[in-house]
């Protein structure tokens, strides 16, 4: 019996439910995320920090000084990508001069196994926010921190929460997105058209048509096709009776039958081949399909035979 697909809704749902069985942690169900990965899930999937390991941050606080330690251009070098956490932010430029001074490292740059880091405009933006001024709810202050990132640019994992964890989160994510895509290309699908190659074989079954039929091999065919038919026939054109052969490819070849005994002196001579072709007695009599010797009968034979042994004198 066939199958029918569940729909894509039920599908998710399912997919959701046993996510949020194995990630359950009342704990820390509301604890944030880096929006960085969030943003761009496939560049963090090699990265090994803070910004994709643990639970996530407790707070808005706790986000934005993981903010500043990891992707904030002002507390870094960015010729030899070294960072200065432990210092004032009052004191980060004038360290970041004596640095530079002495620098003697090669230019570094970002691999897929290390977390991005703001341009200048993006640090710019990011420093005009004050969440101790301007009180908001996290996923207000979150929000703000992404557009102040990337604009009205959408998140790709658009919920601020960290969990179910970003293996998870990740998983759920390109599942979804595939499935989606999976399902809209059944939609699409085309018949596929018969190749090259197939028409040839098409071509090649095809009746021929009736000009060009030749009419014994005509009624062949159409023996053949018929379940009950006899097998074929053909009238022989060498011999000088109007006799009908048959031939049946599933019987046994003929072989050549006992010649009974008759009372009669003489008795009836072995057939010689070569005395076949010097006896005017003997007339060619063909060969039996699956035979390869002739054979024949003198000419009046039997008439002699009747005269020889008369039943009634």
């Amino acid at each position: 019996m066939g199958t029918t697909a569940a729909p894509l809704a039920d599908v998710v749902t399912l997919f959701n439910s046993k996510v949020s069985q194995l990630t359950d942690d009342e704990e820390h169900k509301e604890y944030l995320a880096c929006p960085f990965w969030k943003h761009n899930p496939v560049r963090y999937l090699r990265v090994k920090s803070s910004c994709t390991d643990g639970f996530g941050f407790k707070n808005i606080g706790k986000l934005t000084e993981h903010i500043k330690r990891v992707h904030c251009l002002w507390n870094g070098c960015e010729k030899c990508r070294k960072r200065f956490n432990k210092a004032k932010k009052e004191e980060v430029d004038e360290i970041k001069r004596r640095h530079a001074i002495g620098c003697t490292q090669r230019t570094k740059d970002l691999t897929e196994l290390d977390a991005e880091w703001m341009d200048k405009y993006q640090d710019e933006a990011y420093g005009k926010l004050n969440f101790q001024r301007n009180k908001a709810t996290p996923s207000q202050c979150y929000e703000k921190i992404c557009r102040a990132l990337w604009g009205s640019e959408k998140l790709e994992i658009g919920e601020p929460y960290h969990l179910p964890g970003f293996q998870m989160s990740v998983l759920r994510w390109q599942f979804i997105k595939d499935l989606q895509s999976l399902c809209g290309q059944k939609k699409n699908v085309e018949r596929p058209h018969p190749d090259a190659r197939q028409d040839v074989a098409v071509v090649a079954l095809s009746p021929p048509s009736a000009e060009h039929v030749d009419p014994v091999l005509l009624s062949t065919q159409n023996l053949d096709n018929l379940s009950s038919a006899p097998p074929p026939f053909f009238r022989g054109q060498h011999r000088k009776d109007s006799g009908v052969w048959s031939y049946d490819p599933s019987e046994p070849p003929f072989t050549r039958p006992a010649l009974p005994d008759f009372a009669h002196e003489e008795a009836l001579e072995e057939y010689d081949p070569e005395q076949e072709q010097n006896n005017s007695d003997y007339y060619i009599a063909g060969t039996w399909t699956g035979s390869a010797d002739p054979y024949g009968f003198p000419v009046g034979q039997f008439d002699r035979d009747a005269e020889s042994d008369d039943i009634f004198g």
